[in-house]
This record gives structure tokens, sequence and C-alpha cells, in this order.
């Protein structure tokens, strides 16, 4: 389970207009990161978009990975 102690908002970046900052935990290993996301409101309702490139091996999900194997993942993540 994944989860975010403090999300903060900042700046523009390239096609995004904010950057998410906070600390994801996963197997309760607790590591900073920082994405940009592009974020709309419109009448009362917030969509949020963004690609976030992470290694599971920071958080100790080594198994079956190899030293040569693509390490990172990519998830988008569409809220509404």
């Amino acid at each position: 389970m994944a989860s975010y102690k403090e999300i903060k908002k900042a700046g523009v970046v390239d096609e995004a207009n904010y950057t998410i900052t906070g600390e994801l935990t996963m197997l309760g290993t607790a590591k900073d990161i920082s994405f940009p996301t592009r974020i709309t409101l419109k009448d009362e309702k917030m969509d949020a978009e963004a690609l976030i490139r992470i290694s599971r091996i920071d958080w100790g999900m080594d198994y079956a990975s190899e030293p040569t194997a693509d390490m990172q993942f990519y998830r988008m993540l569409t809220y509404t």
C-alpha cells in the first residue's frame, strides 16, 4: 500500500501547470518524490493528470530484478 504524507504544489513545469512534491511510502520505506502534473478546475471539479517515473528497487522491491533490466515503471494517474 502506498501513501502520501504531505503534498505541496509549486511552479510550472513544461506542459504541466504544477509540481506535486510529497513523501511516498511503500513497504514501510519513505522517499521524497516530485513530479509535474496538469491540474484543471471547472465547475467545482478538479482533474489532475501526471506521469510518474520511479524505481521500485528504491523501496526494496528487488524480487526478480536484473542489473540490466529496465527497473523503471510508469503510471499514468488521472483523478477526477
